[in-house]
């Protein structure tokens, strides 16, 4: 997403694209609005100029960044920075470290301090991807406690299933194992109804003086 701190760069006169990195429709509205500064007053009226001119598509991602934005400022618990860091993780869904310091146009060690903070605080969590760590916005806090509830949960539901019956399926709830078990039908070795035909011995021909033919 495009953050204030880089939409006020480019207002500033940073160059468009520097922000490659970012969604193709925010590429276009941050040239859309490199564009409009060349035309326009002040930096303000060149922003209306780029949001009449922008498309549905930019429109929507600008408005849902809006949303994210509003909610975080909330927080009073929060520095400028470590809000800004929540937001774009709210807007990204989930991101990397790599990936995030980038949307924040901060350097590295600061990311990681604010998404430090935002762990310690329960706004962040963070797990383990394709690409290695990555950090997601916690949507909804979980109490430490509700982690052995939800596992139990589990077990009460599978000992349900395991009261009505199911087939082919056997769960140890102790260990918390799942083997499958299936009916298989034993194979017999396949007999020959008839024998093999063995290979017959190559005949001669031979001719002899009586001009009989004798076969050898």
């Amino acid at each position: 997403m495009l953050t204030l701190d880089a939409l006020f760069a480019i207002l500033q006169g940073l160059p468009a694209s520097h922000f490659a990195h970012l969604h193709r429709a925010w590429q276009l509205f941050c040239s859309r609005l490199q564009f409009a500064l060349h035309d326009a007053d002040n930096p303000l009226e060149a922003l209306k100029t780029a949001l009449r001119k922008a498309t549905s598509g930019e429109i929507r991602l600008i408005a849902r960044a809006v949303d994210e934005t509003e909610f975080v400022m909330q927080y009073t618990d929060l520095s400028a920075r470590q809000k800004q860091a929540l937001i774009a993780l709210r807007y990204e869904s989930s991101a990397t470290l790599s990936h995030l310091y980038k949307i924040l146009n901060m350097d590295r060690s600061n990311t990681y301090r604010c998404l430090a903070i935002l762990m310690k605080k329960g706004y962040v969590g963070r797990f383990y991807g394709d690409k290695g760590p990555a950090y997601f916005a916690i949507q909804r806090r979980l109490k430490p406690s509700s982690k052995s509830a939800a596992f139990q949960v589990i077990l009460d539901y599978l000992r349900d299933l395991d009261a009505s019956g199911r087939p082919q399926e056997i769960y140890s709830l102790g260990e918390i194992t799942t083997t499958m078990t299936t009916r298989t039908t034993p194979t017999t070795p396949t007999t020959l109804t008839t024998p093999l035909a063995m290979p017959r011995p190559e005949r001669k021909l031979t001719v002899r003086k009586s001009d009989s033919l004798v076969v050898s």
